[in-house]
């Protein structure tokens, strides 16, 4: 799920409405079931699927799965 933007920057892209956002973010730490990371809000949308596909700005029909999925 993370990315790189144009200029190398490390973040997600997440969604703001029906918009694709690149949020640049900080790795904190590795571990082999996750990451810690930092620069994300308190509450957030991250694409996690076909993120690879979809620029900032983008506009995206998105379909949201809850956390327990």
């Amino acid at each position: 799920m993370l990315a790189l933007d144009e200029e190398g920057n490390l973040g997600v892209k997440t969604l703001q409405g029906e918009h694709v956002k690149f949020v640049p973010i900080q790795l904190v730490k590795a571990e082999q079931d996750g990451v810690w990371l930092t620069g994300l809000g308190e509450q957030v949308d991250i694409i996690t699927r076909g993120q690879g596909f979809v620029r900032d700005g983008d506009k995206v029909l998105a379909t949201q799965l809850s956390a327990t999925h």
